[in-house]
């Protein structure tokens, strides 16, 4: 049950991290150094999950992703408007610089960003949340426009359930089928064959792991 506001967490901060990029490169130059209002806004209502979460080392390991989009939006790219917040000493991690030390031909990017990873990672989220947003706090209700109007992705009328993903057991017996599947269709009809028990023995494995998945 705690999983799914976590998940909404990190979910909502890596739009906001793809959103902010955005707007930083539609705005006015002498604009996009900083935060935008709406970043702002957002920080404000992720920064108390940040420190519950990212400055405590063994909850960070499990919400890396989380924190680095939180320090990626709302610590670097803020220190070109508030440079003596405490919370700016935070080191920059895999070699990045900080985006409010380089000066301001750091601070723009050439490319527009693509959100096509974005959109299929979070896809299940929006189609299973977006249908109903309330029930899952503020965080989802900014979550759903957000995803919508980057993604384009129709909106069922219900909440539509992700589907579990395969264990390695049940792809690994999926294989045994599909490789056992010429074998059966010339000798698991042949009453002949089945006299035998080496043909009957592996006619049975096929019939008891096989034919029960496709029922």
């Amino acid at each position: 049950k705690n999983m799914i506001p976590r998940l909404l967490v990190l979910l909502y901060t890596c739009v906001l991290l793809a959103t902010a990029q955005l707007e930083r490169m539609s705005e006015p130059k002498e604009e996009s150094e900083g935060l935008t209002e709406k970043d702002r806004i957002s920080c404000r209502e992720l920064k108390a999950e940040y420190r519950r979460v990212c400055l405590d080392k063994e909850h960070r390991a499990h919400e890396e992703e989380f924190c680095r989009a939180f320090e990626n939006v709302c610590i670097r790219l803020a220190s070109g408007d508030r440079p003596h917040n405490s919370e700016h000493a935070i080191a920059p991690q895999d070699g990045e610089g900080s985006f409010g030390s380089g000066g301001s031909s750091h601070h723009h990017s050439h490319h527009r960003p693509d959100f096509t990873e974005f959109c299929r990672r979070f896809k299940n989220r929006y189609l299973y949340i977006c249908p109903n947003p309330f029930r899952f706090g503020q965080k989802a209700v900014v979550f759903c426009p957000i995803y919508s109007e980057r993604c384009y992705v129709p909106l069922p009328d219900k909440p539509v359930l992700p589907k579990p993903k395969s264990s390695g057991r049940n792809e690994a017996v999926e294989r045994m089928c599909a490789s056992y599947a010429g074998f059966a269709n010339q000798y698991c009809s042949n009453a002949l064959a089945l006299s035998q028990a080496q043909y009957r023995s592996a006619c049975e494995k096929y019939w008891r792991f096989c034919l029960k998945q496709e029922q």
